[in-house]
């Protein structure tokens, strides 16, 4: 290679001005490095601002979306009906306080069950809207359940369910029975009272006759007591009247402070054909001594007269004993007694206990409640009506009414009054 082709190496001056040429052109990309990071810095915090705006504005969405959520979940868990939503599989996905409350089961235990196995293979999504159905309680408890449903959609109307509501009307529909019940006692107490006066006065002509007869017949002892039993059996019919009179009328108590042994003597005498005829062995103990208590006397020896005679038709058969014990209680000793009918809405701190118990065959647990309501009976020829009026009696006097198994295998009645 020659001289001539070899490029000639700059001069010190040349070499200076390329360098700073170069320098200049670093710089110049330095520049323009640094107002593109500027820039994009600029954009970051641009979008970083943004972000934080479309944070805050997601974050104010999700709390308006839970308070909108807390808001519909506290209705649901306030009305009183209960509600419960199912999917299109049948099976539980919301279940509010008020159906736990209802049927007797907790919403954890409920979601995801299908709906027939808490509310009973009777209930259709479809066909029980605006009807009535008698279900069970997780609890064995009978119920009475007025149904509304409707179908659960999307925004989009894609159907993804049902929602099924229910009132729980068992009370309304005890409520319905009995203003019916009073309604049929306040017809059969009008006519009580007419066939009680058309009743009444021949009565007291037969018994007025049979006395009669039963003076004439002194010597005859036969014909005598055939006198006398129709006195007697005139005296229970008049009972059965008043009976009748005083659960259909309920007419006004007469409230007086009156001792009570008189009253039960007067018990006696009314029923003391009943107790003679069945050879029944009565004993009395009034050992509480003349106290006195505010009452109707005669609603009170009408009801005494009941529970006796109660005592004495269970003894029908082989004839028994019947006791009759005053004895002063208090509150703490009422456990004693045996089961509760009747408790006191303004409780005190003295009673007076007449128990009233005989040796008959008694009865099953279960009826021990059964026997105070008004038409039930276990006779085939009883109304139904005594041991109610006994129990309407206490309840008026604002005393205690219970019942057990006596000592001898019958029934034992305390009737507790609170003393003057």
């Amino acid at each position: 290679m020659t001289d001539d082709s070899r490029e000639k190496a700059p001069t010190g001056k040349e070499g200076i001005d390329l360098l700073t040429k170069a320098f200049d052109s670093f710089s110049d990309a330095s520049d323009s490095m640094k107002r593109a990071y500027e820039s994009l810095q600029r954009q970051v915090k641009e979008l970083d601002l943004e972000l934080k705006l479309k944070n805050a504005q997601l974050k104010e969405n999700i709390a308006e979306l839970e308070s909108v959520k807390n808001y519909i979940d506290n209705v649901l868990q306030s009305v009183q009906n209960g509600v419960v939503s199912i999917d299109l599989e049948g099976r539980i996905t919301t279940f509010n306080r008020a159906a736990s409350e209802i049927i007797g089961i907790g919403p954890r235990d409920a979601i995801g069950q299908h709906y027939w196995q808490i509310l009973g293979s009777e209930i259709d999504p479809v066909a029980s809207d605006g009807k009535i159905h008698e279900i069970q309680s997780q609890s064995g408890a009978d119920l009475v359940l007025s149904f509304n449903t409707s179908p659960l959609a999307e925004s989009d109307g894609r159907p993804v369910g049902h929602v099924i509501s229910f009132l729980d009307v068992t009370r309304l529909k005890e409520l319905e029975s009995e203003l019916r019940k009073q309604a049929r006692l306040a017809a059969m107490g009008e006519m009580a009272a007419n066939l009680a006066h058309e009743i009444r006065n021949p009565l007291g002509s037969i018994k007025l006759f049979a006395s009669v007869l039963e003076r004439k017949l002194e010597s005859e002892l036969d014909s005598k007591n055939l006198a006398t039993h129709i006195m007697e059996t005139v005296d229970a019919l008049d009972a059965s009247i008043t009976n009748m009179l005083i659960y259909a009328r309920s007419p006004e108590a007469d409230f007086s402070s009156l001792p009570i042994e008189p009253v039960i003597q007067e018990a006696i005498e009314s029923a003391t054909y009943a107790i003679v005829q069945n050879g029944i062995r009565l004993t009395t103990d009034f050992s509480a001594g003349n106290i006195e208590v505010s009452g109707d006397r005669r609603f009170l020896k009408q009801a005494f007269s009941n529970i006796i005679l109660n005592g004495a038709q269970a003894l029908h058969e082989d004839g028994g004993h019947l006791s009759i014990v005053t004895r002063i209680a208090s509150p703490s000793q009422f456990a004693e007694f045996g089961k509760p009918i009747v408790t006191p809405k303004a409780p005190c701190e003295r009673y007076l206990a007449v128990v009233i118990a005989d040796s008959g065959k008694g009865l099953p647990d279960e009826d021990h409640l059964r026997i105070f309501e008004p038409f039930f009976s276990t006779k085939t020829m009883g109304t139904g009506l005594g041991l109610s009026i006994v129990k309407r009696v206490v309840q008026r006097h604002d005393g205690c009414l219970f019942i057990r198994e006596s000592q001898d295998g019958g029934l034992e009645f305390t009737v507790a009054l609170p003393i003057s």
